[in-house]
């Protein structure tokens, strides 16, 4: 699992939110944790974690998950498909100009959707999300969840199914066109 950059770390602790990390493996989830943070995992996760995951989130336990295009992690993916979640195979890249890095089609400046979350970011700033994988929401949500697209594409985006291994960064006949959620 990748480490939280040092910027994401001290913003954190300026919003008075301790980090600390586990291990499923060796440790059970503290009774106190109000979020776990999964930031892109290069492997799957055991299906015991996978449970242990299950059972807090059950209990009113949050989490956000970072996803990693490039790895396969169907453990995990069936823990996100309980909420109505689901990974889109492959990279997203924007096809609006006002919506990306120049010169950088991958490297994302998604739109943020009204949340409290959101709220922390200052008025003319942008979140950058660098070789972004989309988010499907399900038609039909389990009852009693909900979900906020936190961070979103323009209606010019498109997904390149083939991911780090694509051919082109230009749009092609099959890749799946619109408004992509990512966050």
């Amino acid at each position: 699992e990748m480490a939280l950059s040092d910027g994401v770390q001290q913003a954190l602790a300026l919003q008075n939110v301790e980090l600390r990390d586990l291990n499923l493996l060796t440790e059970d989830i503290p009774e106190d944790a109000y979020a776990l943070v999964i930031c892109a995992p290069g492997s799957d996760f055991a299906l015991e974690d996978v449970e242990a995951l299950r059972t807090w989130l059950l209990d009113g336990g949050r989490m956000l998950v970072c996803t990693d295009p490039g790895a396969d992690t169907p453990n995990l993916d069936s823990l996100m498909e309980d909420w109505g979640l689901s990974r889109i195979d492959g990279l997203v890249i924007e096809g609006s100009s006002s919506h990306y890095l120049q010169g950088a089609s991958y490297y994302l400046l998604p739109d943020r959707g009204s949340h409290p979350i959101n709220d922390a970011v200052e008025e003319g700033l942008y979140v950058l999300a660098p070789e972004a994988q989309a988010i499907r929401v399900a038609d039909s949500l389990p009852e009693g969840v909900a979900v906020t697209e936190l961070l979103t594409t323009s209606d010019s985006a498109y997904n390149k199914a083939d991911g780090y291994d694509m051919a082109t960064l230009d749009k092609e006949e099959g890749d799946e066109t619109g408004r992509f959620a990512l966050a």
